[in-house]
């Protein structure tokens, strides 16, 4: 759980404009992150999937999952296949591992909405 709290710090970002939820792309990143780090990586337990994904969308979302996504599904995707190439070293955020670059402040939306 740990784990998941310190990889939103680098997700979350806010700006303005339409397109998806910031809640769908912070699950898309999310989804992809955790898995990785429990299924390649044994970072965590398999058990503590369900509670990662959850507790990172969370604070991805900071408080606005509904608010209309600025980001691309281009910079999502390439987000995500960052994190299927990064190292578990790079991933294990606990032991002070960078996400990779592409992932950090992804997720932006429009502030107040």
């Amino acid at each position: 759980m740990r784990r998941a709290v310190w990889v939103v710090v680098w997700l979350v970002g806010c700006t303005g404009g339409e397109g998806p939820t910031r809640g769908a792309q912070c699950e898309q990143i999310m989804q992809e992150l955790c898995t990785r780090a429990t299924d390649n990586c044994a970072l965590f337990p398999p058990d503590q999937l369900t509670d990662c994904i959850a507790s990172g969308v969370a604070s991805c979302c900071a408080g606005n999952c509904a608010a209309t996504a600025l980001s691309t599904q281009q910079e999502i995707d390439t987000c995500m296949a960052a994190i299927g190439e990064a190292s578990c070293a790079t991933l294990d955020m606990a032991a002070g591992g960078p996400l990779p670059a592409t992932c950090r402040h992804v997720v932006q939306s429009v502030p107040g909405v």
